[in-house]
């Protein structure tokens, strides 16, 4: 898994026109892309694997497509069935969310200790201990860290990817480990 976590750091991220030829190759005249996210590498899937977020015309929610690079151009991923398999996004690895949240906290000993989603996140806009805040659409990860004080924290972290390196919004969470 770290070997495809680090070989999904080189892989770049496709374009909106690029998505919307893949589509265009799947099924032509599906609704047009209205806005294009970004992508995150996908969990468990090969480093050449992105999952895409987009909002089509026409529709008001954002929806989340597995794309792959292959033979120079970006493809659909689809089951036998012909539709999008159901895959998460992965969270940034530990050392590099380690470095993040070292910078975010002012804590130059913390250490990450681990994933409590085994590397998978969820994609969100809802912040806060209700839930009841709007943040930018990001791929929430869960991490476990120990401060610099010893003190063990949960710690939630609002995870995006450029195309080559993740990078963690300053809205983190910090829940004690009880």
């Amino acid at each position: 898994m770290a070997q495809a976590r680090a070989a999904s750091e080189t892989a770049l991220s496709p374009t909106k026109e690029q998505l919307q030829q893949a589509l265009d190759r799947v099924k032509p005249g599906l609704p047009r892309i209205r806005e294009f996210v970004g992508c995150v590498p996908a969990f468990g899937q090969p480093a050449t694997t992105r999952l895409c977020s987009l909002t089509a015309e026409g529709r008001d929610f954002i929806q989340n497509l597995p794309f792959r690079l292959a033979g120079g151009r970006w493809e659909v991923v689809l089951e036998r069935t012909g539709t999008p398999p159901e895959i998460d996004g992965a969270c940034a690895p530990p050392d590099v969310a380690q470095t993040e949240l070292r910078k975010l906290r002012g804590d130059a000993k913390l250490k990450v200790t681990g994933e409590v989603d085994d590397g998978a996140g969820t994609f969100t806009t809802e912040r806060g201990v209700l839930r009841n805040k709007k943040g930018p659409y990001r791929l929430m990860c869960r991490y476990e860290v120990v401060a610099g004080s010893g003190k063990k924290d949960l710690v939630i972290a609002y995870v995006w990817h450029d195309g080559t390196h993740y990078s963690l919004d300053s809205d983190i969470e910090v829940w004690p480990d009880d």
